[in-house]
């Protein structure tokens, strides 16, 4: 189960979006949205409304993706 971090990544190329100006859109600040693409921190019930805002993603997709990643790390 891949970090919900991977799928942003997908979204941002696919938008031709980097993580400076998605972390300026979001105003998460960019250490944080590096984090996220890289699977070290966790994306947030705020974090989510603010990445649907601008990919259009569901706030619900990414919680729940973040749920099951953290579902299945807590097995590992």
């Amino acid at each position: 189960m891949p970090h919900p971090g991977r799928t942003l990544v997908e979204k941002l190329e696919e938008m031709g979006m980097g993580s400076k100006e998605f972390a300026i859109r979001t105003c998460i600040p960019e250490k944080t949205i590096s984090a996220i693409l890289n699977g070290k921190s966790a994306i947030t019930p705020d974090m989510a409304i603010q990445f649907d805002n601008v990919t259009q993603i569901p706030a619900h997709f990414w919680m729940n993706s973040q749920r099951i990643y953290d579902g299945y790390a807590e097995k590992k």
